[in-house]
């Protein structure tokens, strides 16, 4: 994709304005390398009682962590249906 080196990184994660985002286990400085988000978007650490987020960015670093992340994170994430044209 021409270009796409060039795409901020929220972009690329798909963090759109007004969105909830998620950061697990991220590595130092990583709010730093995300840059400026989108307008009111908002970003946590972790997860509280019933949360519920639009993008949620987990950094792990074995296969069973990320299946035990998967597991513990899916509670927290919204549905996002789209429209058909």
């Amino acid at each position: 994709m021409a270009g796409y080196s060039n795409t901020p990184l929220p972009k690329k994660l798909g963090i759109k304005e007004g969105h909830r985002v998620a950061v697990i286990s991220p590595p130092n400085a990583f709010e730093k390398t995300l840059g400026d988000l989108p307008r009111e978007a908002v970003i946590q650490g972790g997860f509280s009682a019933k949360a519920r987020f639009d993008v949620i960015v987990i950094f792990v670093t074995s296969r069973a962590e990320l299946q035990q992340q998967i597991a513990a994170t899916r509670p927290h994430m919204t549905v996002q249906r789209r429209c058909s044209r």
